[in-house]
């Protein structure tokens, strides 16, 4: 993912679940390192701007790219 890019919102924990039907813009992405253990701990969090003009953060596993 990358800034400009519009998502929705999908629990990755729930494989049947049904994704929101609010379409978020991505403002920024940040990768992030654990210095303590950077072989097995790192990831990316997503910035999301959102119709309600909320602005909040999730891990790429919780969206989805819309196309």
């Amino acid at each position: 993912m990358r800034p400009g890019d519009l998502v929705k919102f999908r629990d990755p924990w729930s494989p049947n679940a049904m994704m929101s039907d609010d379409v978020g813009l991505v403002v920024s992405v940040e990768p992030w390192v654990d210095k303590g253990a950077p072989d097995r701990n790192f990831g990316v969090n997503v910035h999301v701007l959102w119709s309600n003009g909320d602005k909040l953060t999730y891990e790429e596993c919780e969206l989805e790219l819309i196309t």
